[in-house]
């Protein structure tokens, strides 16, 4: 019989994701190892990506919700959107192929689905909510409120995200990596002088300037310019993203980087470990 310890603990950050950012030569074997940085001891170690990024009762529902309910968010959110990420990634990175439309519709529901599942996003957005004065649902804590507004942001707002956003795709030079972190996918404010983290999407969703920022490799990263295309008379679907690709070169691979390090909860990943060495200065 299920038991609901079996679904205590949430990968916030899966480690299907987390695999791409490890030695490809590895990934038949049964565990996957991993650099990580832990900023606040500025230790480096070599993780087995299982035991990282977890959290108990991260998706955890109201008490009055069924149990198939409470489960509905880990397993039939995010468990779907984590497994077509990587027969996508399968499909085509992976293999060094460009990506089809189909996967580069996989690709781009993960990278939306990740900005909203990590506690760092949570710790902004609840804060968002509270300074807004906003409340949904018949929640008495945190962890309910935020799991009644991850519902929202998962049909609601994702879908707007998705169907609105040009999506840039950088590509970097090969042994020229981007790293990664416990909160991958970022939310950013771009003007001509600065780039600002706001941490959460709430209060910020119908500007512009907005971005999200995601390596998906290595050697690819990610970047959504939301609500670019409101205004156009084309939108992103099931059968057409709307997309280009560029190649970086290593000034603009570091501050993409720094943007990373900077939007982390905790730690940082790097397929290399001299590139952790260089933020642990």
């Amino acid at each position: 019989m299920t038991t609901t310890s079996e679904y205590k603990k949430n990968h916030f950050v899966p480690k299907t994701y987390l695999k791409r950012f490890t030695d490809p030569l590895k990934w038949n074997d049964p565990v996957h190892y991993i650099n990580s940085l832990n900023i606040r001891d500025k230790v480096i170690r070599i993780n087995n990506t299982h035991t990282q990024c977890q959290k108990k009762n991260l998706y955890k529902l109201p008490d009055n919700f069924s149990m198939l309910e409470k489960k509905a968010i880990e397993k039939a959110f995010m468990g779907h959107i984590d497994e077509t990420y990587s027969n996508a990634m399968a499909n085509s990175y992976d293999r060094g192929f460009e990506p089809s439309n189909a996967n580069l519709n996989s690709i781009m529901w993960f990278v939306i689905y990740q900005s909203f599942r990590t506690p760092k996003f949570k710790y902004h957005h609840l804060k968002k909510v509270k300074e807004q004065s906003l409340k949904m649902g018949r929640s008495d804590s945190d962890l309910e409120e935020y799991s009644y507004c991850l519902g929202y942001l998962l049909v609601k707002v994702a879908l707007d995200v998705f169907k609105y956003s040009v999506l840039e795709i950088l590509i970097t030079h090969i042994n020229n990596w981007f790293i990664t972190s416990d909160n991958p996918a970022s939310y950013w404010l771009r003007t001509w002088n600065s780039t600002e983290f706001v941490g959460t999407i709430l209060g910020h969703h119908e500007k512009t300037n907005l971005k999200l920022l995601c390596p998906i490799n290595p050697q690819v990263a990610f970047v959504l310019h939301l609500n670019y295309l409101k205004n156009s008379t084309v939108s992103n679907t099931s059968k057409e993203i709307q997309f280009f690709s560029r190649t970086i070169e290593k000034e603009e691979l570091d501050y993409v980087n720094r943007l990373i390090f900077k939007s982390c909860d905790k730690q940082i990943f790097s397929i290399y470990r001299k590139l952790l060495e260089e933020f642990n200065k």
